[in-house]
């Protein structure tokens, strides 16, 4: 019983993790405006929110594992992680091969989409009973 109470608490706080990040991809794109179009100096907030948002992702991904979510909402926090990895790689090859860099933008869109899924379906799974999550 204890064990589900633990779970259930993962589950509510995967949940906030989820949504957290979600909110804070349009932060994101927004600061990449304000460092473009206003300030370079908001590149720094910018590579900062992203290297907290990589964190936050993480940290999704290991209380979906905890709280025993379903094998699909492990695999959206997973791949989540994952798209924070390939972002970080690409942004790498920006001198090297520009081309491919720019990927970092349209990985972006990848990352809310992903984002947005996690989010939903950890919705789902608090809505549910404890008890028949698995």
């Amino acid at each position: 019983m204890r064990t589900g109470l633990i779970a259930n608490w993962a589950r509510i706080m995967c949940l906030a993790a989820a949504w957290l990040f979600l909110v804070g991809v349009p932060l994101q794109v927004f600061l990449a405006g304000l460092g473009l179009f206003e300030s370079r100096r908001f590149w720094d907030a910018h590579a900062g929110l992203g290297f907290m948002l990589g964190i936050l992702s993480l940290i999704a991904l290991i209380l979906a594992l905890f709280s025993r979510l379903p094998r699909v909402t492990v695999g959206l926090a997973a791949l989540l992680v994952g798209l924070n990895i390939a972002e970080i790689l690409l942004l790498e090859l920006r001198r090297s091969v520009p081309v491919i860099a720019a990927l970092h933008t349209v990985n972006a869109f990848a990352i809310f989409w992903v984002a947005l899924s996690l989010a939903r379906q950890a919705l789902a799974s608090v809505r549910e009973k404890p008890e028949s999550v698995p």
